[in-house]
């Protein structure tokens, strides 16, 4: 009888140390899959802001003095897009801003930079990277008519 008793009681000792692993476990793989989100999210935005630099591109090609059109385009060119003025578009025509200098002509250089900042919710990533990550897409072309 008294090893039964003492297998019982290193038994009863023991019963809640499963409970305890499953917590730990269940938090890790919870920040794991928040970390797993905030990829994929981010890599969604990217796309999205690729997107809009090309359709930018395409517009800026015909129509290289229309930059407010330009601009507009951009922003204007996907619904997932924010539209709280957090996007920064940059258009350089020959590495000078649109509008500024000579008016183009047939084969300069078009550049269109959009930007976003990206906010962070996986909990420990943001605190080693910063609360936002700031989201670039760049898209090149030529103007095909002035």
């Amino acid at each position: 009888m008294r090893i039964f008793r003492y297998k019982n009681r290193v038994i009863n000792s023991e019963q809640g140390q499963s409970l305890v692993e499953l917590a730990i476990g269940i938090l890790i793989l919870l920040m794991l899959l928040s970390g797993i989100f905030d990829i994929g999210r981010m890599i969604f935005v990217q796309f999205a802001l690729q997107d809009a630099a090309e359709e930018g591109i395409i517009y800026a090609s015909g129509f290289p003095t229309e930059c407010n059109n330009i601009n507009n385009r951009v922003r204007n060119s996907s619904s997932d897009l924010p539209k709280d003025g957090s996007v920064a578009v940059s258009i350089l025509i020959n590495n000078r801003a649109c509008g500024v200098g000579t008016p183009p002509k047939a084969g300069d250089k078009i550049e269109i930079t959009v930007t976003q900042p990206f906010p962070i919710t996986m909990p420990f990533l943001g605190a080693l990277t910063g609360q936002t990550v700031s989201l670039r897409a760049t898209a090149n072309g030529i103007v095909l008519r002035p």
